[in-house]
């Protein structure tokens, strides 16, 4: 999704951060990109939580 909104959006992390790489805004680069795995470290930590919580029928060593 953020690299659709580089590509073609208006909105969002993603075209800010190409916006300031456009305009030589390195700053605004570098916080863009840590915002971007910042929160892609989130989702998947809550992702494999919500699957760890919904397949408790799995053994341990398979999660």
């Amino acid at each position: 999704m953020i690299s659709a909104e580089m590509i073609s959006g208006q909105f969002g992390i993603g075209y800010c951060t190409w916006q300031s790489y456009g305009l030589l805004d390195y700053s605004g680069v570098v916080v863009g990109m840590l915002s971007i795995g910042i929160l892609g470290w989130e989702t998947a930590w809550l992702v494999e939580r919500i699957g760890a919580r919904i397949n408790r029928w799995l053994p341990r060593n398979a999660r």
